[in-house]
């Protein structure tokens, strides 16, 4: 990807601000960040785990197990 096809966008994860550089439409990359802090917070609200690190592993083992499920759904 060159600078001349990068987007970029700044997006908030669980307090921290993040610049991102992507192929994707900026508003995409801000949406994907928002579902992220969205995931993190779901998590650190079930108690789970006090450490940013262990927050987003656990954002991402929720999001991959989503993206699981909605595969299997659109095979059946």
């Amino acid at each position: 990807m060159s600078d001349e096809t990068a987007h970029a966008a700044k997006v908030e994860i669980f307090g921290v601000v993040y610049s991102l550089k992507g192929a994707e439409d900026p508003d995409r990359l801000v949406r994907a960040g928002a579902v992220v802090d969205e995931k993190m917070r779901e998590a650190a609200a079930h108690g789970a785990g006090a450490d940013r690190g262990g927050l987003a592993i656990l954002a991402a083992l929720n999001l991959a197990d989503e993206l699981i499920r909605s595969r299997e759904e659109v095979e059946r």
